[in-house]
This record gives C-alpha cells, structure tokens and sequence, in this order.
C-alpha cells in the first residue's frame, strides 16, 4: 500500500502544520529554513508524525529544491490519506 501526497512546503514559520491555501492546495508550514535541505528533512518528519507513522516510511521523491514536493507515502492507501489530512485541517 502507497499513496503519493502533493504538497507545498512553507519553510521557516513560525508554526508547523498543514494548512489549504486559498485555491485549495495543500500547503505544510514547517519551522525549518531551506538551506541544505533541512526544510526537506523536516518535511519528512512533520508528514510521518502527523499520519502516525516512521520516518522510514515517507519518502521525498519529487521537488528536492522546489517548494512543490511530492511524497511516497508507505503503509496506507489514497483512500486512507485523504482521510487522515480531512482529519487534520480540521483541527485548529
């Protein structure tokens, strides 16, 4: 099982979290600044936490110096995802 997530990254905010911008689309805010891939890393870590999952099981794997990412997403389906990011944005 696999899902691929779609997202753009906000790096060094003052908050981490997901968030829809305007048009609707996914955006991660994470605390991280984009030098030498420390906001990719975070990216990883904030995602897995956020789905309950291991690090290992969230992998980058389009958008390595674009604030567009897409993530491989282990041990869940599209299904299962979309859930979990419904669940999610609405919390405050």
């Amino acid at each position: 099982m696999t899902a691929r997530l779609h997202l753009v990254v906000k790096p060094r905010s003052s908050k981490e979290g997901f968030a829809r911008d305007g048009t609707g689309v996914l955006v991660l805010k994470v605390n991280a600044p984009p030098v030498d891939g420390a906001a990719n890393g975070r990216v990883v870590v904030v995602v897995a936490k956020a789905l309950g999952l291991s690090k290992s099981q969230v992998l980058l794997v389009r958008g390595e110096t674009s604030r567009h990412k897409e993530l491989l997403i282990e041990g869940i389906n599209e299904d299962e995802l979309q859930g979990l990011l419904t669940h999610l944005l609405e919390q405050p």
